[in-house]
């Protein structure tokens, strides 16, 4: 008895069709996948992706650490993945959203990926990917066989998946939560933004801000109980 599967042929910006993905996911055996491991702010993400390039870099592995080009609490003119948490930070390189420049950079990129030998690469911030920009680093891991990890945030101050965030959930290879922890000491699941004091729930999805309760734009992670209640702490 056989079973066949028969699947409409979607092709990537690249050219790469995911059915040609499927196949090689199917039957080409250990490959690299692509990760997401997401966290509400203040969980370490940028931490843990610094550390996890560190081990590759201690071991002679090249690596490739990105950011999108949104993100620019840390200045336009250089790209730097900053953790918080201690101050530690690594040098990067821009993922561009203007859509001209975008399309010479992955250009770029998978070129430096066919003649390099590259083991990961890294992307901060990854809600801010648009659906494209996943679908292209997709489809370089299985094009050319290079693991992508990406750390970000799941939900917006809305509670509301990101774009990025959200095709990321769906392709994924593997998915892993880093977990923070709400005042309440509950396991924090929301985003909550805070704008001179007060606690935002519409308004733009991307305004810039980070954890620093003195900042008048800042974000607090929360469990859902509190982000229902309202209940924020020190307010």
């Amino acid at each position: 008895m056989s079973c066949c599967i028969q699947s409409k042929s979607r092709s990537f910006a690249t050219g790469y069709s995911l059915d040609n993905i499927l196949k090689i996911k199917l039957y080409g055996g250990e490959m690299a996948k692509l990760h997401f491991k997401y966290g509400v702010m203040g969980s370490a993400k940028s931490l843990d992706l610094i550390r996890a390039n560190y081990n590759y870099r201690e071991k002679g592995m090249d690596t490739i650490v990105l950011k999108p080009d949104k993100d620019s609490r840390d200045g336009k003119d250089e790209c730097i993945i900053k953790a918080r948490v201690d101050g530690v930070s690594v040098k990067g390189s821009f993922i561009p959203s203007e859509t001209d420049k975008y399309e010479e950079f992955i250009k770029k990129l998978r070129e430096r990926l066919k003649k390099e030998n590259i083991s990961a690469i890294f992307i901060d911030e990854a809600q801010f990917l648009s659906k494209r920009q996943v679908e292209d680093m997709y489809a370089i891991v299985y094009e050319l066989d290079v693991p992508v990890l990406c750390y970000g945030l799941k939900n917006n101050f809305r509670s509301e998946l990101f774009e990025g965030s959200k095709r990321l959930l769906e392709l994924a290879d593997d998915l892993q939560e880093i977990i923070g922890i709400c005042h309440c000491g509950r396991k924090a699941k929301q985003n909550v933004r805070i704008v001179n004091g007060s606690i935002q729930y519409t308004g733009d999805e991307v305004v810039m801000g980070g954890v620093d309760e003195k900042s008048p734009i800042h974000y607090i992670a929360v469990c859902n109980n509190c982000y229902f209640k309202g209940n924020i702490a020190n307010l």
